[in-house]
């Protein structure tokens, strides 16, 4: 077995563990040396190292933006018995609304990405377990709003492998 690492919090390391799949370079403290001799380890490489993906991504994150900020419009405007226009929702909601859209798709595809390439891994939960159970809420939530075939086929490869928790 692997324990993925997912940050540079080294109490999630594990102190007895030989083999360490980190989920990225992020997972490395900067400018401090760190013990791996005894260790085994793998860094996932960074999905957008390759532009062509970058572009993709870019392109896809374009259309989802724009189909779920008319999709929030809408519901925001029946909610609140308004009639407020695009441009003013967008407005409002884009400081967060793209920052979050591209946060997720980052972090989901280090995920499947991570769960392509490496099998047989520990996931320790700590107190930021509620994080890791929030995330696959969100990517649910995601899929369902928008019945992306794609996305519904990475989930379900993404349950049906073996994780072992502790």
């Amino acid at each position: 077995m692997k324990l993925l690492v997912t940050t540079a919090l080294e109490e999630t390391w594990g102190s007895t563990e030989k083999k360490i799949v980190f989920l990225g370079k992020w997972c490395l403290p900067y400018g401090k040396g760190i013990n791996l001799k005894n260790k085994e380890y793998k860094i996932i490489p960074f999905h957008w190292d390759n532009r062509s993906k970058l572009l993709d991504d870019y392109n896809y994150l374009h259309k989802l933006h724009s189909d779920l900020l008319t999709k929030l419009m809408d519901y925001l405007n029946t909610y609140h018995k308004s009639n407020y226009s695009l441009k003013f929702w967008q407005t409002l909601l884009d400081p967060w609304l793209l920052n979050y859209l591209s946060v997720q798709l980052d972090r989901w595809e280090n995920l499947r990405f991570l769960f392509k390439t490496v099998m047989n891994l520990i996931i320790r939960y700590f107190i930021r377990s509620l994080a890791i159970k929030y995330l696959l809420i969100i990517m649910i939530f995601l899929i369902i709003l928008f019945q992306r075939n794609l996305m519904n086929l990475s989930l379900t490869r993404l349950l049906d492998i073996n994780i072992s928790t502790e």
